[in-house]
This record gives structure tokens, sequence and C-alpha cells, in this order.
């Protein structure tokens, strides 16, 4: 099982760095190369394989491993700890050990789930729609039953090549969106609305919420880039990022906060993109907020969220009302899909109106390469202009091409995947593609607390997520880059593979017997500096990120205040995301009101510092990837959203933005978004003379 795992999750670099580890400790000269002395006992033959040795050895090999000086090491450990742990306590009931999640007092999924009838159980009028305007490429078998699928959808649909094997299908459109996140959802609707022919295209399946079932294996494997474990290319940072119909909005944790004044400036004045400071992207956030019907103001907290909210107050620090995109507060299941249907993800909304606007859906397309074809140079200097996308398509273990010709191409596939998508199609815009990539590097801090708080009973996964937050770190004003505090979502599966392992015994205390007990407090640092997206040699998204010096100070000092928060907040003991003997402090309450062992517990956590594939880092934020900008020589885009190289092409996910945001971006990106397909929408619409350069027409060739 944790084979099958690794083989669907990790990259291939990672998968056999993996393979190579495990055959060695099936050997014993293997064993002795990478443990050393623990390899050897007082028993006959003296020199054991791994698998012989005893459970003291072992578990000495792997703190050994976890500490190492030796890189490799590190990540190995890292490695096995994650798959092994996530594979147990995210299938506890798969695997017929349900007394896990008994000892950790965790429910599961059967209390919460809505029943058949209630609300967001069954199929909505929402997803009516969707399934109304929805081609499932995985459902159709054959090439006939696609192109009878297309057509009656009242797409253009033509037979390519011979019948047979060689033959592949064209599909006719005025423009195409690849992705149906935050950046897709918002564009298909737009130049649907503007009586466009619009096609989306999204590689992962429509989850409705009759089929979510809220089991953390199940909705990660469905739902999730590489099922929730994608990792950058030296393991060092978690990647959780959407595969689904939704993207990241789908599975997100419903944060939704406008833009900063601060970056918006930043971005006109340092960025040359005057737009953000403009009243036309003021409105589009308005209109981003009111469709989404973004609140302030949970009834009540979980548990991480009293904690943050009372040790701020009791410290006079600042602490504001997460806003969010969600119409309940009881529920603490956001990050495995939403079968109540509250939460306004671009699935439940923006993707509903282009449905009804005519646009048409397909999943399972994952988008191969974008068409171009040469042109005269034009005023940018672009050589040729996009003709269309390539998807690729298996039908009766043949594989075909689905040709979708339309003359716009937008790219919406994330930070991830637009970079990945332009890079496999020999797009690099100067090199600067993939280049500049935020990822709001995030750890937590956790807190074990008193089992009840202002009289109720209150544990770490039930209640809104996030609703609560503090900027008291974030350096607004005095350098704008520095670290948010806020809650994150907490399920057996994840916490157990990010939980530090120092040896069985204290990490089964502070997985299982505190487990509801627990408040992680997020730290999730507006990185100043960036990485890059390359692709692998299957031209899949490799990443290559490591925060900067800058940007690891900064987290330190997040979590430096998540520590204070939780000890004013009453917490019992407190540990960090790191492999350290020195990662957790427990509270002497003969040293009150000071406490020296908490000033040691800190001064560590500076000395120990943030230690790549040591420390637990984590990324739900990628933008940045493909940035706009007034220079090509620096940029992927123009200020419109247009790509400096290829005519007809335009970007408007979060890749397009300059920097990170340096708070959650959906809001940002669903409001980039709306500005950039608006101006699309007026060079496309039909018959406007004035709209630009780029009239809608079909190439009847």
């Amino acid at each position: 099982m944790v084979l099958e795992t690794a083989e669907k999750s990790l990259p291939w670099n990672h998968r056999v760095s993996l393979l190579l580890l495990l055959t060695l400790l099936e050997w014993r000269l293997g064993t002795l190369m990478l443990a050393g002395t623990h390899a050897l006992t007082s028993v006959f033959p003296y020199l054991h394989a791994f698998p012989q040795l005893p459970l003291r050895s072992r578990e000495a090999i792997l703190q050994r491993w976890s500490q190492s000086s030796i890189f490799d090491l590190r990540k190995g450990f890292r490695a096995i700890k994650a798959l092994i742990a996530y594979n147990l306590f995210s299938r506890a009931k798969d695997l017929n050990a349900p007394e896990l999640w008994e000892a950790m007092s965790y429910s599961g999924s059967d209390p919460p789930l809505p029943k058949q009838g209630e609300q967001g159980r069954g199929t909505s009028q929402e997803e009516q729609q969707i399934l109304g305007a929805t081609v499932a490429l995985k459902q159709r078998r054959s090439l006939a039953e696609l192109r009878d699928a297309l057509v009656e959808k009242g797409l253009d649909v033509r037979l390519r090549g011979q019948t047979g094997r060689n033959a592949d299908l064209e599909v006719r459109c005025d423009a195409v969106v690849v992705g149906s996140g935050a950046g897709g959802g918002v564009t298909a609707c737009i130049l649907a609305s503007a009586g466009l022919k619009v096609i989306v295209l999204e590689k992962g399946d429509y989850v409705t919420a009759a089929d979510m079932t809220w089991t953390e294996a199940e909705a990660c494997g469905n739902m999730y880039e590489r099922s929730g474990l994608m990792v950058t290319h030296t393991g060092g940072l978690a990647v959780l990022a959407g595969s689904t119909l939704g993207g990241g909005t789908r599975i997100n944790w419903t944060a939704s906060l406008r833009t900063p004044p601060h970056v918006l400036q930043e971005w006109a004045e340092d960025f040359g993109l005057p737009a953000f400071a403009s009243a036309e992207y003021a409105a589009a956030m308005d209109a981003v907020c009111s469709r989404l019907g973004v609140r302030a103001g949970a009834k009540h907290h979980n548990l991480a969220g009293e904690a943050l909210a009372s040790g701020l107050s009791k410290l006079g620090l600042d602490s504001i009302e997460m806003p969010r995109n969600c119409a309940r507060d009881d529920c603490g299941w956001c990050g495995l899909g939403c079968a109540r249907q509250a939460k306004q993800d671009t699935a439940t909304t923006w993707l509903v109106d282009a449905a009804a606007k005519g646009a048409v859906i397909l999943t399972g397309a994952f988008a191969q390469s974008i068409r171009t074809q040469p042109a005269s140079p034009s005023a940018h200097g672009q050589q040729c202009t996009a003709q269309g996308v390539v998807v690729q398509y298996s039908a009766d273990a043949v594989q075909h091409k689905l040709h979708i010709r339309a003359s716009c191409v937008v790219a919406a596939a994330g930070a991830l995947h637009t970079p990945a998508l332009l890079l496999r199609s020999k797009i690099t815009c100067k090199g600067n593609v993939g280049k500049n990539l935020r990822l709001h590097p995030a750890t937590c801090v956790v807190g074990i607390m008193p089992s009840q708080a202002n009289g109720r009973q209150l544990d770490m996964y039930s209640g809104p997520l996030m609703s609560v937050y503090s900027r008291e770190a974030a350096k607004w004003g005095f350098g704008n880059y520095g670290p948010l505090l806020s809650t994150p979502s907490g399920h057996p599966g994840l916490v157990a593979a990010v939980t530090p392992w120092i040896d069985g015994s204290s990490w089964k205390f502070r997985l299982a017997a505190k487990f509801t007990s627990t408040a992680p407090l997020l730290v999730y640092v507006r990185d100043k500096d960036c990485g890059r997206v390359k692709i692998d040699g299957n031209g899949m998204p490799q990443l290559h990120y490591w925060p900067s010096r800058h940007d690891r100070q900064s987290m330190l000092e997040g979590m430096e205040l998540a520590a204070r928060v939780l000890q004013a907040a009453g917490a019992h003991s407190i540990y960090l995301w790191q492999e350290s003997q020195h990662c957790m402090w427990t509270a002497d309450p003969d040293s009150c009101p000071g406490d020296p062992d908490f000033d040691d517990f800190i001064a560590n956590m500076h000395r120990t510092g943030i230690r790549e594939n040591s420390t637990t880092l984590a990324s739900a934020h990628q933008m940045g990837s493909c940035a706009m900008g007034p220079d090509p020589g620096t940029s992927v885009t123009d200020p419109s959203g247009e790509c400096w190289d290829v005519g007809g092409l335009y970007i408007t996910d979060g890749s397009v933005l300059p920097t990170s945001t340096g708070v959650n971006p959906m809001i940002t990106i669903e409001s980039t978004a709306y500005m950039l397909a608006t101006g699309i929408a007026k060079r496309l619409q039909p018959g406007d003379q004035a709209s630009g350069p780029m009239q809608l027409k079909y190439d009847q060739s």
C-alpha cells in the first residue's frame, strides 16, 4: 500500500531514491552502510538487515536519520515516515484498524456527513447545471461515443485522419480555457456571458456532493494533486493543490481575504501594473466577494481558533475575524470537499454561471500542448498566434488526440501546471516561464490545550477551519514581507504525516492521546524571494523551491509569536514541526508567570532554525510563475494578460501575480481573472470593430 501510494504520488526521482533506500535495507551490507553500528547486535550472525533488527535498533536508526547531517538520509526518513503514517491513519477503516481512530477520539466521516435528502445531499440545481454541461472523457469508451457526446453539447466536431487507430477529433469554439479553479472558473463565466462559445478543460474529475465521503484518503485521492502528497524537487516542502473540477477552491479552507492595499500599491508602482490600483480592480473584488457570499464573523471557533483568539487577546495583540465564503460554521471538513454545498467554490458559482451561458466542460482532459502557427510580427513582437489546445484521449486502449481549435486560448491551470503547459509547448518567453514561483511557505506550532474552553467541549477538527487570523507579525507597512497567523485543517492522515517523530512512544502520545485537544497554529510567510517551475522527463511540473534566509527568518519570527500566543492561551505543552530533541516544551506550573524552560525552548527554536527535510514546511498557495508586467524581458504576459511571445494566448490564474499576496490568494486570483477576462471579452466580442486587433472567427480550412 505504501509503495502504491509512492508510485502514484511521488515524482520519479523521489520514487527512485526511495526504492534504492528500501532495497539497500533488505541487505546486511546495505543496512551497515546506512545505519553504521546500529546494524550490529550480539546475536549471530551479528550483522543484520534492517527487517531482522530488534525494535530499539530500528528506532535508533530512524532517530539518527531524522537529525543526520547527510541530506539524503533526512530526506529518506521524512519520506518513509510520511508515507507510512499518512496511509495508516487516513485509511484506518479500510485497514480494519478502527482502534486507531478510537484512540484519537476521531469520529471519521460518519457523524457529520449529511444524509440523503438533507441539505447538501442529492443533486442540487447547481450540480444539475454542471452535469448537463459536462462531458467526462473517462466515461467515453470509444472515439465515436466521445464525438456523439460533444455534438450533443452543440459543438462543431470533425474527424481528423483515417478511421481506426490513427483517427483524432477536432472541436471548434471561440475560446478554450485550460483549468477550472479560481482563475479558469471566473474566466469561463465572463467569456461565456459575453456570448462566446467556451470550452473548459479540467484534467481532474467532477466530484459531486453525493460522491463525497469525507474520508481523508479518498478525498485526497480524488481531488488533490498527486493525492495530496506532492513535494518539491528535494522533498523539503509539501504542496497542497487541487486537481478536480473547481481546482483549489473546491478543497481550500474558505479564507476569503481581499488583496491588501499595500500589495496593490506595490504592484501598481513598483511593477508597472497601475490597473491593480484602479477602480476597475476594486469593482472586480466587489463582484467576486458578492458572488461568493463572503462574510466575516463565525458564531464560534474550533479549538485552534479559540486558542489563537484567546492568546492574542491576553497578549493585547492584533486579532481579526476571517472573511469566509461559507454559509456554515459547524463543519471542519472543508479540505475534503463540501458535501453540504455550503462553500461557494467555483464549481457552485462561476462554472454554474458559465454552463448556464452555454459553456461546455470536459473533465479528465489533460492539456498536452498549445497549438500555434507562425504569423507576421505584431506590435508586441509576437512571432506566432495560438490556434488551440491538444488533449490526450485514450479510447479502446488506443491513444488519440482531441484538438480544441479556438481563436483564443486561456491558460488558467494554476501556478504549477500553467508554466508546465507552456514549457511543453516550447513557449519560454525569454526564460521567464516558470520563474518567480511563490508558495507562501508555512509551518505549524502546536499546542496541547485543556479539553474545554469557555464551558464548551472543543476539538481540533470540527468547527470552522479558518475563523480568525492575525497580521501582528506580517510587517504590513514595514517591509510588507512577514508571516500571518491563522489555523489549519487537521485530520489524522495529514497530522500523522507531519507530527515530529523523536521516538515511537512520544509520537503516539502527541498524535493519539492528545489528538482532539491539539491546537495547531498556522504560520505562513509572504515570501520575498522565489523558486522556479521546470518540467520533468514526462512534461510534468517539477518545483525547485526552498525559502531564502530572509523568508526563513520571517518564519521563525512567526513561530515565536505563535508559541507565545499558545502559552498565553493556557497550552499545557507546545511542540514544533521540527525533527529535534528540543522541539517540545511542557509547562511548569510552579514557574509562573515566568518560565526559563520556555525561554530555552524559544532560544533552541531559533538555534535549530528552518532546516530542509528536518523542519516540516508546506504550501497551499501557489503564485507568480508566469508573472505579468510591462517589460517582455522580465515577464511572461503584458498587463492585459496576453503572452508576450504568442498572440491570442492569455493567462488568467495565480501564475500572473507579480509577487505573493501575503494573504490567502483566492479572492486576488478571482478578481485578477475577472479584470483580465473582461478585457479579453471586449477584444473578442463578434462584430465589435473597435475592440482590438483580434476578432472572433473560425478558420474554415
